[in-house]
C-alpha cells in the first residue's frame, strides 16, 4: 500500500495536539519552507530533516498542504501568546519601566523571528500563505503587536516617563514599522542588510531617547 498523500485522509486529531515527535516535524518542516519555499519542499525533505519516517509525517499532519497549515497556525499561535505576554508586562512603580518594557519587546521579537525561520515568508506575504487563507493570521498578528505597542505607550504617556505631547496611534504605528522593519533585518530578507547587535542596540535606544520626557513638556 503506497503512502502517496493523496490517498491519506486528513490529519490525525494528534497532529493538533504537539508532543515531541509532531513538534520536531513542525520545527523541520519551518526550516525547510523557509529554505525551498513551499513548492520546492517535499515530505521526504521534511522526514530527513525531522529524522523521522515519511508515513509518520503523513500520520500527524496528512500531507504537506496539513503540514504548511499546521506550521502556520502554530507561528501565529506562538506570535500571539508573545505579545499577549508584552501586554502583561506593563510599567508599574515595582517592576520594569514603559522603556523596559518595549525594549523587551523588540528584543523578543528579535529572537523570535530569528528561532522560527517561517516567519521569512511570513512577512513577504507568500503566495502559499495567502493563497491558503493565512493573511487574516498575518493581520491578526500585525493587530495585535500594535495593540500590545499601543498599551505599553499609553502607560508611559500616563505614568510622564514618556512625553506627553506624544499622538498615541501615530507613535504606535511609526514604532510598529520600525519594529518590522528590523525583523526583516533580523531574518536576512536582505542579506546585505545585516542585523548587527551593534545596530540592534542603537536602534531601540534611538527611539527610546525619542520617547522619553525630558520633565520640560507640560
Amino acid at each position: 500500500m503506497t503512502d502517496s498523500p493523496e490517498i491519506l485522509s486528513s490529519p490525525a486529531p494528534a497532529s493538533r495536539t504537539p508532543n515531541r515527535r509532531s513538534a520536531r516535524i513542525l520545527d523541520a518542516a519551518s526550516r525547510c519552507f523557509s529554505q525551498k519555499g513551499f513548492q520546492g519542499t517535499t515530505i521526504i525533505d521534511v522526514a530527513h530533516a525531522a529524522g523521522v519516517s515519511r508515513p509518520l509525517v503523513y500520520k500527524y499532519f496528512g500531507d504537506k498542504d496539513g503540514l504548511i497549515d499546521s506550521v502556520l497556525e502554530t507561528t501565529f499561535s506562538d506570535w500571539l501568546s508573545l505579545n499577549r505576554g508584552a501586554l502583561s508586562d506593563q510599567p508599574d512603580p515595582e517592576g520594569v519601566s514603559a522603556g523596559g518594557a518595549l525594549e523587551n519587546k523588540f528584543e523578543s521579537a528579535i529572537d523570535f523571528v530569528r528561532q522560527r525561520p517561517i516567519f521569512r515568508a511570513i512577512l513577504q506575504q507568500d503566495p502559499q500563505i495567502v493563497m491558503r487563507g493565512h493573511l487574516e493570521g498575518l493581520r491578526r498578528c500585525r493587530d495585535v503587536s500594535a495593540e500590545s505597542t499601543r498599551a505599553i505607550l499609553r502607560a508611559g504617556i500616563t505614568s510622564g516617563e514618556f512625553r506627553s505631547d506624544l499622538d498615541e496611534e501615530s507613535a504606535t504605528a511609526s514604532l510598529e514599522m520600525i519594529l518590522f522593519a528590523v525583523l526583516e533585518r533580523a531574518l536576512g530578507i536582505r542579506p546585505e542588510l545585516a542585523l548587527e547587535a551593534s545596530l540592534e542596540r542603537a536602534t531601540i535606544g534611538l527611539l527610546l531617547a525619542g520617547l522619553i520626557s525630558t520633565g520640560s513638556a507640560s
